[in-house]
């Protein structure tokens, strides 16, 4: 690609990339991280793609953190998409480890 390529300078959404700081007290109908979590959990131990796998999730101020291990890509993507679908969700860091192909983390696989 060159820089003359119309396709480098496509407008995306800011509010996507750079968020306004929010005052969590003041927006009427923001669950607090304790409900967000437990909403969260909820969803990951409903989801048949990842109801098995070991996610741990922390929330601050809207923010999830996703860690651990699971079994597949397919389940890393899952719980990333879970994460985002849950409302009140601001951001999602999805730091939860895959194996390599061929490899396992569960020692029943």
């Amino acid at each position: 690609m060159s820089l003359a390529d119309p396709l480098l300078f496509i407008d995306y959404p800011l509010e996507r990339y750079y968020y306004v700081e929010r005052n969590l007290d003041s927006e009427p109908g923001v669950l607090a991280d304790p409900e967000l979590k437990a909403l969260l959990v909820q969803r990951l131990n409903e989801n048949p793609l990842t109801m098995e796998e070991r996610i741990k999730v922390a929330v601050t101020r809207s923010a999830v953190i996703l860690s651990g291990s699971v079994s597949t890509r397919i389940a890393k993507r899952a719980a990333g998409d879970d994460a985002w679908d849950t409302p009140g969700v601001a951001d999602v860091s999805n730091r939860l480890k895959v194996p390599p192909i061929g490899e396992s983390s569960h020692p029943s696989m």
